[in-house]
Protein backbone atom coordinates (compact mmCIF):
# COMPACT_ATOMS: atom_id res chain seq x y z
CA UNK A 1 0.00 0.00 0.00
CA UNK A 2 1.43 3.35 -1.16
CA UNK A 3 1.74 6.44 1.36
CA UNK A 4 0.50 9.25 0.29
CA UNK A 5 2.66 12.79 0.84
CA UNK A 6 2.27 16.49 -0.08
CA UNK A 7 4.68 18.34 -1.56
CA UNK A 8 6.06 20.03 1.53
CA UNK A 9 7.32 16.27 2.65
CA UNK A 10 10.95 15.60 3.30
CA UNK A 11 10.91 12.27 1.70
CA UNK A 12 10.70 14.35 -1.46
CA UNK A 13 13.95 15.48 -1.17
CA UNK A 14 15.20 12.15 -0.49
CA UNK A 15 16.44 11.39 -4.01
CA UNK A 16 19.85 12.53 -5.19
CA UNK A 17 20.36 14.87 -8.51
CA UNK A 18 24.63 14.51 -7.68
CA UNK A 19 24.30 10.44 -7.45
CA UNK A 20 23.79 10.08 -11.42
CA UNK A 21 25.25 11.11 -14.78
CA UNK A 22 22.77 13.81 -16.73
CA UNK A 23 21.87 12.43 -19.92
CA UNK A 24 22.77 13.88 -23.03
CA UNK A 25 22.28 12.28 -26.46
CA UNK A 26 25.70 12.29 -27.56
CA UNK A 27 25.10 9.80 -30.34
CA UNK A 28 23.26 12.05 -32.45
CA UNK A 29 25.14 14.17 -34.95
CA UNK A 30 24.81 17.96 -35.08
CA UNK A 31 25.63 19.03 -39.02
CA UNK A 32 28.83 21.48 -39.68
CA UNK A 33 26.39 23.53 -41.55
CA UNK A 34 24.07 23.74 -38.00
CA UNK A 35 27.60 24.87 -36.11
CA UNK A 36 28.39 27.31 -38.47
CA UNK A 37 24.33 28.85 -38.54
CA UNK A 38 24.44 28.87 -34.79
CA UNK A 39 27.76 30.80 -34.80
CA UNK A 40 25.88 34.13 -33.62
CA UNK A 41 24.62 32.87 -30.23
CA UNK A 42 27.73 31.46 -28.94
CA UNK A 43 29.63 34.72 -27.67
CA UNK A 44 31.23 34.84 -24.19
CA UNK A 45 27.66 35.75 -22.54
CA UNK A 46 26.84 32.74 -23.79
CA UNK A 47 26.43 29.37 -21.09
CA UNK A 48 24.64 26.81 -22.63
CA UNK A 49 23.26 26.53 -26.31
CA UNK A 50 21.39 23.56 -27.21
CA UNK A 51 18.87 22.22 -29.77
CA UNK A 52 15.61 20.23 -28.64
CA UNK A 53 12.45 19.34 -29.57
CA UNK A 54 10.59 18.22 -32.42
CA UNK A 55 13.79 19.50 -34.72
CA UNK A 56 15.51 16.58 -33.82
CA UNK A 57 12.90 14.21 -35.56
CA UNK A 58 11.84 13.53 -39.02
CA UNK A 59 8.51 16.09 -38.15
CA UNK A 60 10.92 19.33 -37.69
CA UNK A 61 12.65 18.43 -40.94
CA UNK A 62 9.52 19.95 -43.25
CA UNK A 63 7.04 22.16 -41.98
CA UNK A 64 8.31 22.20 -38.37
CA UNK A 65 10.95 24.55 -36.85
CA UNK A 66 14.59 24.10 -35.40
CA UNK A 67 13.99 24.57 -31.46
CA UNK A 68 17.44 25.72 -29.87
CA UNK A 69 17.54 27.51 -26.51
CA UNK A 70 20.35 30.11 -25.05
CA UNK A 71 21.36 30.10 -21.46
CA UNK A 72 23.15 33.93 -21.04
CA UNK A 73 24.87 35.88 -18.03
CA UNK A 74 23.73 38.98 -18.91
CA UNK A 75 20.35 39.56 -20.83
CA UNK A 76 20.91 43.29 -22.04
CA UNK A 77 24.84 42.11 -23.62
CA UNK A 78 22.61 39.43 -25.19
CA UNK A 79 19.78 42.04 -26.56
CA UNK A 80 22.27 44.73 -27.03
CA UNK A 81 24.12 42.66 -29.59
CA UNK A 82 21.61 40.49 -31.31
CA UNK A 83 19.25 43.53 -31.59
CA UNK A 84 22.28 45.48 -33.55
CA UNK A 85 22.83 42.07 -35.57
CA UNK A 86 19.53 40.14 -35.84
CA UNK A 87 16.79 43.29 -35.76
CA UNK A 88 14.30 41.41 -37.38
CA UNK A 89 14.16 38.25 -35.19
CA UNK A 90 12.24 40.72 -32.50
CA UNK A 91 8.68 41.68 -32.79
CA UNK A 92 7.51 44.90 -31.82
CA UNK A 93 8.81 47.23 -29.89
CA UNK A 94 12.85 46.85 -31.24
CA UNK A 95 14.22 48.34 -27.15
CA UNK A 96 16.91 47.24 -25.46
CA UNK A 97 15.57 48.12 -22.20
CA UNK A 98 11.76 46.53 -23.42
CA UNK A 99 13.95 42.95 -23.91
CA UNK A 100 16.40 43.14 -21.09
CA UNK A 101 13.69 43.71 -18.49
CA UNK A 102 10.86 41.08 -20.20
CA UNK A 103 13.50 38.44 -20.44
CA UNK A 104 14.04 38.38 -16.88
CA UNK A 105 10.30 37.19 -16.01
CA UNK A 106 11.38 33.54 -17.40
CA UNK A 107 12.48 32.61 -21.01
CA UNK A 108 11.82 35.59 -24.35
CA UNK A 109 11.40 33.52 -27.56
CA UNK A 110 12.57 34.70 -30.66
CA UNK A 111 11.92 33.76 -34.60
CA UNK A 112 14.52 33.39 -37.00
CA UNK A 113 16.06 31.96 -40.03
CA UNK A 114 19.51 30.00 -40.10
CA UNK A 115 20.89 28.67 -43.46
CA UNK A 116 21.98 25.31 -43.40
CA UNK A 117 24.34 24.63 -46.33
CA UNK A 118 22.74 26.63 -48.28
CA UNK A 119 18.91 25.48 -46.99
CA UNK A 120 17.03 28.30 -45.34
CA UNK A 121 15.41 26.55 -41.93
CA UNK A 122 13.22 28.77 -40.06
CA UNK A 123 14.04 28.53 -36.30
CA UNK A 124 12.72 29.41 -32.96
CA UNK A 125 15.19 29.94 -30.12
CA UNK A 126 14.45 31.22 -26.61
CA UNK A 127 16.94 33.30 -24.26
CA UNK A 128 17.35 33.25 -20.60
CA UNK A 129 19.83 33.96 -17.65
CA UNK A 130 21.59 31.37 -16.66
CA UNK A 131 21.09 32.00 -13.02
CA UNK A 132 17.40 32.05 -13.46
CA UNK A 133 17.63 28.80 -15.52
CA UNK A 134 19.00 26.71 -12.49
CA UNK A 135 16.13 28.62 -10.05
CA UNK A 136 13.77 27.07 -12.68
CA UNK A 137 15.47 23.69 -12.99
CA UNK A 138 15.52 23.23 -9.57
CA UNK A 139 12.39 24.20 -9.07
CA UNK A 140 8.46 22.35 -9.13
CA UNK A 141 7.85 24.64 -11.98
CA UNK A 142 8.14 23.07 -15.50
CA UNK A 143 7.74 26.01 -18.04
CA UNK A 144 10.89 26.04 -18.72
CA UNK A 145 11.98 22.73 -16.76
CA UNK A 146 9.83 20.50 -19.05
CA UNK A 147 11.68 21.04 -22.31
CA UNK A 148 14.39 18.85 -20.17
CA UNK A 149 12.39 15.66 -19.43
CA UNK A 150 12.93 14.37 -22.41
CA UNK A 151 15.90 13.07 -23.58
CA UNK A 152 16.58 15.10 -26.92
CA UNK A 153 18.39 17.93 -25.37
CA UNK A 154 21.90 17.82 -28.07
CA UNK A 155 24.31 20.51 -26.39
CA UNK A 156 25.90 22.92 -28.98
CA UNK A 157 27.59 24.80 -26.16
CA UNK A 158 28.49 23.83 -22.83
CA UNK A 159 29.70 25.67 -19.84
CA UNK A 160 33.35 26.26 -19.61
CA UNK A 161 33.79 26.97 -16.34
CA UNK A 162 33.38 23.51 -14.22
CA UNK A 163 31.34 24.73 -11.27
CA UNK A 164 28.55 26.19 -14.11
CA UNK A 165 28.25 22.82 -15.57
CA UNK A 166 28.16 20.86 -12.22
CA UNK A 167 25.20 23.26 -11.52
CA UNK A 168 23.60 22.77 -14.81
CA UNK A 169 23.63 18.81 -14.75
CA UNK A 170 22.10 18.66 -11.26
CA UNK A 171 19.03 21.19 -12.40
CA UNK A 172 18.77 19.32 -15.23
CA UNK A 173 18.91 16.02 -13.16
CA UNK A 174 16.55 17.87 -10.65
CA UNK A 175 14.24 18.51 -13.27
CA UNK A 176 13.88 14.75 -14.30
CA UNK A 177 13.22 13.54 -10.40
CA UNK A 178 10.41 16.30 -10.06
CA UNK A 179 8.88 15.02 -13.72
CA UNK A 180 9.22 11.25 -12.26
CA UNK A 181 7.93 12.15 -8.53
CA UNK A 182 4.87 14.08 -10.12
CA UNK A 183 4.06 11.25 -12.51
CA UNK A 184 3.70 8.58 -9.75
CA UNK A 185 1.05 10.23 -8.56
CA UNK A 186 -0.87 10.15 -12.18
CA UNK A 187 0.11 6.26 -12.36
CA UNK A 188 -1.72 3.09 -10.86
CA UNK A 189 -0.12 1.68 -7.85
CA UNK A 190 1.68 -0.88 -10.46
CA UNK A 191 3.51 0.35 -13.34
CA UNK A 192 5.83 -0.97 -16.12
CA UNK A 193 9.01 1.05 -17.45
CA UNK A 194 6.59 2.33 -20.43
CA UNK A 195 3.96 3.15 -18.36
CA UNK A 196 6.42 5.10 -16.84
CA UNK A 197 8.12 6.43 -19.58
CA UNK A 198 5.08 8.11 -21.07
CA UNK A 199 3.77 9.51 -18.12
CA UNK A 200 6.97 11.49 -17.52
CA UNK A 201 7.03 12.94 -20.89
CA UNK A 202 3.83 13.75 -20.92
CA UNK A 203 3.87 16.07 -17.50
CA UNK A 204 5.28 19.41 -19.56
CA UNK A 205 1.81 18.86 -21.99
CA UNK A 206 -0.11 18.43 -19.01
CA UNK A 207 1.19 21.75 -17.06
CA UNK A 208 1.29 23.46 -21.40
CA UNK A 209 -1.52 22.29 -23.06
CA UNK A 210 -1.21 24.01 -26.45
CA UNK A 211 -5.18 22.64 -27.68
CA UNK A 212 -6.01 21.72 -30.98
CA UNK A 213 -2.71 22.38 -31.78
CA UNK A 214 -1.07 19.72 -30.12
CA UNK A 215 -1.30 16.19 -30.64
CA UNK A 216 -3.13 14.55 -27.64
CA UNK A 217 -1.02 11.26 -27.68
CA UNK A 218 2.26 13.41 -28.50
CA UNK A 219 4.04 12.22 -25.52
CA UNK A 220 3.32 8.60 -26.36
CA UNK A 221 5.22 9.59 -30.34
CA UNK A 222 7.94 10.76 -28.37
CA UNK A 223 8.62 7.59 -26.28
CA UNK A 224 8.30 5.69 -28.95
CA UNK A 225 10.74 7.44 -31.17
CA UNK A 226 12.92 8.08 -28.51
CA UNK A 227 12.53 4.57 -26.33
CA UNK A 228 16.53 3.67 -26.57
CA UNK A 229 16.91 7.30 -25.59
CA UNK A 230 14.55 7.20 -22.81
CA UNK A 231 15.79 3.45 -21.99
CA UNK A 232 19.16 5.19 -20.91
CA UNK A 233 17.58 8.35 -19.33
CA UNK A 234 15.22 7.18 -17.01
CA UNK A 235 16.79 4.08 -15.02
CA UNK A 236 18.94 6.24 -13.02
CA UNK A 237 16.01 8.43 -12.37
CA UNK A 238 14.07 5.18 -11.11
CA UNK A 239 17.46 3.61 -9.08
CA UNK A 240 17.00 7.27 -7.14
CA UNK A 241 13.53 6.61 -6.28
CA UNK A 242 14.12 3.41 -5.60
CA UNK A 243 16.94 4.65 -3.23
CA UNK A 244 14.74 6.75 -1.36
CA UNK A 245 12.07 4.41 -0.83
CA UNK A 246 9.58 5.69 -3.29
CA UNK A 247 9.54 2.98 -5.75
CA UNK A 248 10.40 -0.56 -5.60
CA UNK A 249 10.79 -3.44 -7.99
CA UNK A 250 8.52 -6.35 -8.47
CA UNK A 251 9.39 -8.22 -10.55
CA UNK A 252 8.44 -9.51 -14.70
CA UNK A 253 9.11 -5.64 -15.54
CA UNK A 254 7.24 -4.21 -13.12
CA UNK A 255 7.29 -1.56 -10.46
CA UNK A 256 5.18 -0.59 -7.24
CA UNK A 257 4.70 2.80 -5.69
CA UNK A 258 5.50 3.09 -1.94
CA UNK A 259 5.70 6.42 -1.44
CA UNK A 260 3.28 9.03 -3.66
CA UNK A 261 2.12 12.80 -4.06
CA UNK A 262 -1.40 13.20 -3.80
CA UNK A 263 -2.98 12.60 -7.07
CA UNK A 264 -5.60 15.71 -6.50
CA UNK A 265 -2.44 17.89 -5.74
CA UNK A 266 -0.41 17.15 -8.77
CA UNK A 267 -3.61 17.81 -10.71
CA UNK A 268 -4.50 20.74 -9.11
CA UNK A 269 -0.51 21.76 -9.34
CA UNK A 270 -0.27 21.34 -13.43
CA UNK A 271 -3.80 23.11 -14.11
CA UNK A 272 -1.65 25.87 -11.99
CA UNK A 273 0.95 26.02 -14.23
CA UNK A 274 -0.74 25.71 -17.49
CA UNK A 275 -2.65 28.83 -16.18
CA UNK A 276 1.06 30.06 -16.34
CA UNK A 277 2.47 28.59 -19.20
CA UNK A 278 -0.84 30.25 -21.27
CA UNK A 279 0.21 33.57 -19.73
CA UNK A 280 3.67 33.17 -20.82
CA UNK A 281 2.95 32.44 -24.17
CA UNK A 282 0.22 35.42 -24.85
CA UNK A 283 2.92 37.17 -23.55
CA UNK A 284 5.80 35.94 -25.74
CA UNK A 285 3.49 37.21 -28.89
CA UNK A 286 5.59 40.22 -28.13
CA UNK A 287 8.50 39.43 -28.42
CA UNK A 288 7.52 37.29 -31.60
CA UNK A 289 5.77 39.33 -33.14
CA UNK A 290 1.55 38.80 -33.37
CA UNK A 291 1.69 37.82 -37.46
CA UNK A 292 4.54 35.27 -36.71
CA UNK A 293 2.46 34.38 -33.93
CA UNK A 294 -0.21 33.25 -35.52
CA UNK A 295 1.65 31.76 -38.81
CA UNK A 296 3.64 29.70 -36.14
CA UNK A 297 -0.17 28.56 -34.84
CA UNK A 298 -1.16 27.63 -37.80
CA UNK A 299 1.98 25.57 -38.57
CA UNK A 300 1.60 23.65 -35.58
CA UNK A 301 -2.42 22.85 -36.09
CA UNK A 302 -1.25 21.69 -39.57
CA UNK A 303 1.60 19.33 -38.04
CA UNK A 304 -0.61 18.03 -35.38
CA UNK A 305 -2.93 15.92 -38.03
CA UNK A 306 0.15 14.22 -39.32
CA UNK A 307 2.35 11.62 -38.16
CA UNK A 308 6.23 12.09 -37.10
CA UNK A 309 8.90 9.54 -38.20
CA UNK A 310 11.96 9.35 -35.92
CA UNK A 311 15.30 11.05 -37.26
CA UNK A 312 18.77 9.97 -35.83
CA UNK A 313 20.59 13.26 -37.17
CA UNK A 314 19.87 16.85 -37.61
CA UNK A 315 19.70 18.94 -40.08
Amino acid sequence: MERIVRFDDPILKAPSPTSFPTYYPRHVTVSDSLMEATERFRGGNTQFLFVYGSSLYKEGQTSGMLDLGVFIDNSRQFHEENLANNSPDYGFPHWLMFHELYNKRGPSFYHTSLNLGGEVKPAKYFSIQFNQALDELNSWKIYLSGRFHKPMIVPLVEPFDPKKKEQLDRGINQSRINAAILALALMEEEFTFRDFAETEAQISYLGDKRGKYEKDNKHVIIVEECWSEFNDMLPPVMEVLEGAGMIEETGNGRFAKKVSLCRQEVENFLERSNKYAKIMNISNALTVGLGRSLNYIKSKEKRAETSKIPESKIA
